[in-house]
C-alpha cells in the first residue's frame, strides 16, 4: 500500500489527506466525531461517530470497493474488547451508491445479521439522506439521529459529491502550505 501524505487540517495533523478529508467532511456535515480514540489489539480506529444509539468505528482507507477492505482485521481487533458488537463505518477514497443509484457514504457493518460469520457481522452501503445515514436494506434507523419511519435512504448523490468535492478542497496541497 502507498503510504498516507500527513495533512493538516484544522489545527490536527492526520496521518493521510484522505483521512483528512474525511474530517473535512464530518465538519462539513456538522458530525461530531474523535480522531484515533484509542487502541484496540493491534488497531486503531481511525474515527468514532458518537451517535443516538452509542458509538460506531469508522476505518478509512484509499478503496473504492468494499471487496478491498481487511473486514476481519478490525473484528479481530474489536472481539473480547468493550468495543465488540459495535457498528462499524468503512470509508474510502469515493462515495460508492446503493443499488438504485441513491447516495451512499460507505459501507456499514451491523452485528448480529449473519449467522454464518463467526463474527455475525452484515456489511452493506450506507445510504446516505438528510444528513445522516442508515442500511441501505434491513434496517433503515438513521445512525447519527436515532429517527427511523421505516423507509430507506434515498438521498441526492450530487449534493453529498458537492459536499465530498468541498472536502477534498479543504484539504488540497498549496504552495507554502
Amino acid at each position: 500500500m502507498i503510504p498516507g501524505i500527513r495533512t493538516n487540517y484544522n489545527g490536527r495533523t492526520y496521518r493521510s489527506r484522505l483521512e483528512a478529508r474525511w474530517a473535512a467532511m464530518f465538519d462539513l456535515l456538522r458530525w461530531r466525531f474523535e480522531y484515533e480514540p484509542f487502541d484496540l489489539n493491534g488497531y486503531i480506529p481511525d474515527f468514532i461517530l458518537p451517535t443516538s444509539g452509542g458509538e460506531i468505528i469508522v476505518e478509512v482507507k484509499p478503496y473504492t470497493r468494499l471487496e478491498q477492505f481487511d473486514r476481519g482485521k478490525i473484528l479481530r481487533a474489536m472481539r473480547g474488547t468493550p468495543w465488540a458488537g459495535h457498528e462499524i463505518l468503512l470509508l474510502g477514497a469515493t462515495l460508492p451508491r446503493t443499488s438504485d443509484d441513491s447516495a451512499a457514504i460507505g459501507w456499514l457493518g451491523e452485528h448480529g445479521y449473519d449467522p454464518a460469520d463467526e463474527d455475525g457481522y452484515w456489511f452493506q452501503c450506507a445510504a446516505f439522506e438528510d444528513n445522516d445515514f442508515c442500511a441501505e436494506h434491513g434496517q433503515y434507523r438513521r445512525r447519527l439521529t436515532g429517527y427511523y419511519d421505516g423507509s430507506p435512504a434515498i438521498g441526492d448523490a450530487s449534493a453529498l459529491e458537492r459536499v465530498w468535492r468541498a472536502a477534498g478542497d479543504a484539504v488540497q496541497w498549496r504552495p507554502g502550505r
